[in-house]
């Protein structure tokens, strides 16, 4: 769906939209593939996240929200080194600092996963040279 079709404006009528509409038409898209992001998180979708949250960052490739949402799908795949670099990417795409704060509460609980995962993978190594 391009900015236009959000709009609810047809290909013929592309032209009789302003750039101003057609802004806030992109915005609208990207907005709504977001949320539909989310919604897929919250159903346990994560591979229905990560699509719409690549289909908002076609729209707008500097939407950090979309960043910070594929993030969260992608550690909840676990493609945990992908969701750390898509946070830091997150990061430096805001300066609004109560975005910045969502986005270190999930480089939080990334470290938490990458931590238990480092430790899961030391005891898988003992075990293995018997240790």
């Amino acid at each position: 769906m391009t900015g236009y079709e959000a709009m609810g404006a047809s290909a013929g009528d592309r032209k009789a939209l302003s750039e101003e509409d057609d802004n806030e038409a992109l915005n609208l898209e990207r907005t709504a593939y977001q949320n539909l992001a989310i919604t897929a998180i919250k159903m346990e979708d994560y591979k229905g996240a990560v699509e719409f949250s690549d289909k908002a960052l076609k729209v707008d490739p500097a939407a950090w929200k979309a960043k910070m949402r594929k993030g969260q799908a992608l550690m909840k795949i676990g493609d945990l080194d992908a969701a750390q670099s898509l946070f830091n990417e997150a990061l430096v795409d805001t300066d609004n600092e109560a975005d910045r704060t969502a986005i270190k509460t999930e480089i939080k609980r990334l470290d938490v996963q990458l931590k238990q995962f480092d430790k899961r993978q030391g005891s898988k190594l003992a075990r293995a040279f018997g240790a």
